[in-house]
């Protein structure tokens, strides 16, 4: 599935970013991401898809359970085994299935609902949020300074670059 295939890439694109960054740039806390840092957006996308991962083998998922391991946060390597386990998780993927998405949208955390899903469509939702929090690492990226790193399609929405594309060849 083309889907799998794209989220496959984008954690690639995520995993070879983490190793061209040096440990100052993954964990300088940046007064532009409200002083979170690169690495913690790193955490967050991978959590979402170890939530959707367990998800999938319960029938539940839950965004909101995240374990926020901060071991994947202070280790470069840690981060990278972490996409190696949920890329090797996602190629085993071939079929889709109905899940229940568990989730708390109250800020006061006492209005669960239960939301019919697909895997599909949560693998879906794991990529496009991947893709947002990419957008705030390239902010990032470009406040450090981005020595040489290519970061221009970084956190861009496939849509997005479709229309710039479009654009491009209708000048």
């Amino acid at each position: 599935m083309n889907l799998i295939k794209y989220g496959l890439g984008n954690l690639q694109t995520l995993k070879d970013l983490i190793n061209l960054l040096d440990d100052n740039q993954f964990n300088e806390h940046l007064d532009i991401l409200s002083g979170s840092s690169i690495r913690a957006h790193v955490r967050h996308i991978l959590e979402f898809y170890a939530c959707l991962l367990i998800g999938n083998k319960t029938s539940v998922v839950c965004y909101d359970a995240r374990e926020r391991n901060h071991r994947i946060e202070t280790d470069r390597k840690d981060a990278c085994a972490t996409i190696d386990n949920i890329i090797a998780e996602l190629r085993k993927i071939s079929t889709d299935c109905n899940l229940r998405l568990q989730a708390d949208f109250s800020s006061i955390g006492n209005d669960d609902e239960m939301i019919q899903t697909s895997l599909y469509r949560e693998i879906a939702y794991c990529l496009e949020h991947s893709i947002h929090h990419m957008a705030l690492i390239k902010i990032g990226i470009k406040i450090l300074g981005d020595k040489g790193i290519a970061i221009e399609n970084l956190g861009v929405a496939p849509s997005t670059a479709r229309h710039i594309q479009n654009q491009l060849v209708q000048n």
